[in-house]
């Protein structure tokens, strides 16, 4: 999967059908690098509508108020993050399934992103989990990277909530969490914290022989998947079903979780389909 972003067109030069060619000069070179898929993040969703971009995937996206500042322990042995730690917060991180290779050396340059704000957990003199709260302008006011044990980072938000109550922030804490934190994701759900089922990205599929390998890896042996022209057909016994490619990225990853597509390919071939929807979430991309 290709990532594209940091995307813009300076206003006197807008028009022209620069950022055009430039998406699918970056489109080409992805493809022939091997990746079947493309995502990217935009202000304005309908600039790439018109260049075959749809929503896709899902985000779990949660506002932290002071209601829930109640459910949460205190903030006991939490403390800012120090250059001493980076051994320590690499080895949580590199314990989440996905994520970007990161280096420890990376990962003592990214502690030191400006405007972006650490806090780690330590207990027995080990640090047991650590929190990042803003990166970039997109990100500020929000947690968007954590590790550790789901109880462990409980005190850590709650130390980012008491930090910004002493800076005089009024604004709620959004916390990002990916659909896999499922300890996480129950605790949230029972102290009814509010939160919103959210949209990944944007995504193409930028190779659709790749994408109907990727599709067949997902279904049981004893459905067919090849392409036709520009569909991928599915097809079980005498039944069968073709999809463009933008109910194709329905399939694998529908926005927000919708479910329309499979829940049709699934009623028209007679079989439920366990694997899918994929759920990309990768830590260390901004978190997404």
């Amino acid at each position: 999967c290709a990532f594209l972003g940091s995307v813009v067109t300076s206003e006197a030069h807008r028009g022209q059908g620069l950022a055009r060619h430039t998406l699918a000069t970056a489109e080409a070179r992805a493809k022939e690098s091997g990746a079947l898929l493309a995502f990217l993040w935009a202000d304005d969703a309908e600039v790439y509508a018109g260049m075959g971009w749809r929503p896709a995937g899902t985000e779990f996206d949660f506002r932290i108020d002071d209601n829930q500042r109640t459910f949460l322990p205190d903030a006991e042995g939490v403390r800012p993050a120090t250059a001493e730690d980076a051994a320590a917060i690499h080895a949580l991180y590199c314990a989440h399934d996905q994520r970007v290779e990161r280096t420890l050396e990376e990962q003592r340059c990214l502690l030191e992103v400006p405007g972006m704000t650490t806090l780690v957990r330590e207990s027995e003199g080990c640090v047991t989990a650590y929190g990042c709260v803003g990166r970039g302008a997109d990100l500020q006011g929000v947690l968007h990277e954590w590790g550790g044990d789901p109880v462990e980072f409980l005190h850590v938000l709650a130390g980012h909530l008491d930090l910004r109550d002493d800076e005089g922030l009024d604004e709620d804490l959004v916390l990002m969490v990916p659909s896999g934190a499922t300890g996480l994701l129950e605790y949230l759900s029972l102290t009814r914290c509010p939160g919103a089922r959210g949209v990944l990205g944007l995504a193409k599929i930028l190779c659709l022989d790749g994408a109907a390998d990727l599709l067949r890896s997902c279904l049981p042996d004893f459905i067919d998947v090849c392409v036709e022209g520009a569909t991928v057909r599915l097809q079980r016994g005498g039944k069968r079903i073709s999809l463009d490619e933008e109910s194709l990225l329905d399939l694998l990853l529908p926005a927000a979780g919708e479910g329309r597509v499979q829940r049709k390919v699934e009623r028209r071939l007679g079989v439920p389909f366990t694997g899918l929807p994929l759920a990309p979430f990768v830590w260390g991309l901004d978190s997404i």
